[in-house]
């Protein structure tokens, strides 16, 4: 039941599971805790509640900690087409929180060539949502974007992150 990226809107709908395809050319969205005790986050496909249908990635911290659903295949490396120089880039999310003591964030994580390596994701820059906030907040977009990026990038890793506890979905990203 693993979400695969699929490139454009992603309503989390398709997974490894329900989808005909090359495995050698699909990504998946991949589980990250960044700070805290993994065994008190729970990472889920949630099939019942999404912004527009039944589907969205959620996030539960049990306890004050940073974890996040990554998508990093973005770019020629993975078969896709090269990022234009001086392009700008938009990242938007519907995002919703329950019992949120900490805040939520969409973020755009990117690689240039010949600016570090680019399995050091820590010397990546970053951009970022302004933060959501609220213990309990209905569906809220967050978008972010890039400002021309010269030289283009050759990576770029999507990152949806709860910073804090409590309950949080993404959809239609």
């Amino acid at each position: 039941h693993t979400p695969m990226w699929i490139g454009g809107r992603h309503t989390f709908q398709k997974t490894f599971q329900s989808e005909i395809m090359d495995r050698n050319t699909a990504w998946p969205w991949q589980t990250v805790v960044n700070r805290g005790k993994a065994g008190r986050v729970v990472f889920t496909r949630d099939t019942r509640m999404g912004c527009e249908d039944d589907y969205a990635l959620r996030i539960d911290n049990e306890a004050q900690a940073t974890s996040s659903w990554q998508a990093t295949t973005l770019g020629p490396a993975f078969g896709e087409a090269a990022f234009r120089a001086g392009g700008r880039l938009r990242l938007r999310a519907m995002v919703r929180s329950r019992a949120l003591n900490g805040a939520v964030r969409v973020l755009l994580r990117i690689h240039r060539a010949g600016r570090g390596s680019v399995f050091e994701v820590s010397g990546y820059e970053v951009y970022a949502s302004e933060p959501m906030t609220g213990a309990n907040q209905d569906w809220t977009e967050l978008i972010i974007t890039t400002p021309g990026l010269r030289p283009a990038p050759d990576r770029v890793h999507v990152v949806l992150e709860l910073n804090g506890r409590g309950s949080v979905w993404f959809d239609d990203v």
